[in-house]
């Protein structure tokens, strides 16, 4: 999955939609390194993979607060891996696409079905209207890990059942 158009697909709201469950998301970000894309729904369980977390930068916006949603929202329910990757730039605010007004970075939706684990991502320089600009997990169930990982800057996660 590239932006620049050398990849199969050029968003990762696409490869999601055409990608079956259980498969695995390649993100480079292209020849430059960086993946712009902000309001990615994850609603199939899926695994997203970069190249580490100084080569794969996910953004929502070229600039910091540019954004016009948080970058990853899973759905309730979803089992998945994020890895290897910087994910930053993300604004949740209410009138986003997603009008979810929480996690700037990673938003998730959990309950009893929820796993979710984050290995080697920085998650830094999110913002949003309320709490969790890095991370906000809602709902009172599931496994939700992070693994040699970096939230912050400048809420760092906001959690509620």
């Amino acid at each position: 999955m590239d932006d620049d158009g050398s990849g199969d697909y050029t968003t990762i709201a696409l490869a999601i939609v055409e990608g079956s469950v259980g498969d695995s998301i390649l993100i480079t970000g292209g020849a430059d390194q960086i993946h712009t894309e902000d309001g990615i729904v994850i609603n199939k369980n899926l695994n997203f993979k970069g190249e580490g977390q100084s080569i794969t930068i996910l953004q929502g916006a070229a600039a910091y607060a540019a954004a016009d949603d948080g970058i990853l929202s899973f759905a309730v329910g979803i089992q998945a891996s994020v890895r290897d990757m910087t994910i930053w730039r993300g604004n949740a605010i209410s009138t986003g696409s997603a009008a979810v007004d929480l996690g700037g970075g990673v938003y998730i939706n959990a309950n009893s079905a929820t796993d979710i684990r984050f290995d080697r991502v920085f998650i830094v320089d999110n913002r949003t209207d309320e709490d969790g600009g890095g991370v906000a997990i809602m709902g009172g169930d599931g496994t939700v890990g992070f693994y040699d990982c970096v939230i912050g800057n400048p809420h760092i996660i906001k959690y509620s059942d």
